[in-house]
């Protein structure tokens, strides 16, 4: 298999032109993307701090569980969708630069992928 087809096609696509063309769009999704990520961070953490006890001891854990749920799902959903837009707009660079295969090497199936 291989990933530069997959990419070549993905940088041709609708996206990839929206992205390539309009810096702004690229610019606004790089930047959701790193608020995303926050806070993402931020409910993994809070949900820990509370179960621990360490912090919002008057607030039921429960209430604070479900509460960081919910924004965790909206962020890795929000993480997904920009990081899609990211990667459609510069798939061939990543593919000829390595880039791709250097950055997710620490999933096993991209390095797999990445060796075929």
């Amino acid at each position: 298999m291989d990933l530069l087809v997959y990419f070549e096609w993905m940088e041709s696509s609708l996206l990839g032109s929206i992205g390539k063309t309009y810096g702004g769009v690229y610019a606004i999704a790089q930047s959701v993307h790193l608020m995303s990520l926050v806070v993402l961070g931020g409910a993994v953490i809070l949900t820990d701090l509370r179960l621990l006890n360490l912090t919002l001891k008057d607030i039921p854990s429960e209430t604070v569980v479900s509460e960081a749920h919910q924004w965790f799902k909206v962020a890795l959903v929000s993480i997904t969708v920009t990081g899609v837009l990211w990667q459609r707009r510069w798939p061939y660079v990543c593919t000829i630069t390595n880039s791709f295969g250097q950055r997710c090497s620490h999933y096993s199936w991209v390095s797999y992928l990445c060796s075929l």
